[in-house]
């Protein structure tokens, strides 16, 4: 009986190892993508201040987007930057968002050529989920992109916009 009981024990101080050294494991794996998140946003832009990229965010010509301080870009965003790409200070770019310089000549022979114009998305402008920014675009202060706008306009400051870039209001 009390090898019984010494073996349950055993068994139950060896899964409180197994449940800490998991939980170890969870926390290094954790802070190990942290640190590859922040070096991978420092490999794209040494001069982005404090700002944050997520890992999952794809980056087309790095060298052609400036970021502002405090910048936060979520996952699965696509930063097409064939033209230049400006992020003012304080912008929030949620998941899912594209924002692409480049686009096709439909108008030219077979096979259309690329052609490219410049973003700028100014200071405070947040951008919802699954928006799609498109070139020649210049964003105003403090904006809000409703999740799933398709903007092709600038956009003035302090205006709310939606669907197709439609302003719903001016603050």
């Amino acid at each position: 009986m009390i090898n019984f009981i010494k073996k349950i024990v055993m068994f139950f101080i060896a899964l409180v190892i197994i449940k800490h050294l998991i939980r170890l494991s969870v926390f290094f794996l954790e802070q190990y993508r942290r640190i590859y998140y922040h070096a991978r946003y420092r490999y794209y832009f040494p001069k982005g201040g404090d700002s944050f990229l997520h890992g999952h965010t794809e980056v087309k010509y790095p060298e052609n987007i400036v970021i502002g301080n405090n910048v936060v870009i979520g996952p699965g965003c696509t930063l097409g930057g064939k033209s230049k790409i400006e992020l003012g200070d304080y912008v929030r770019i949620s998941k899912d968002v594209v924002i692409e310089t480049a686009g096709l000549n439909f108008y030219g022979n077979l096979p259309y050529e690329h052609i490219s114009k410049p973003i700028l998305i100014e200071k405070g402008v947040w951008i919802g989920t699954r928006a799609i920014i498109l070139g020649g675009v210049i964003i105003g202060e403090n904006s809000i992109i409703g999740a799933g706008s398709i903007i092709s306009k600038d956009i003035p400051s302090n205006s709310i916009v939606v669907g197709n870039g439609r302003i719903l209001t001016r603050k």
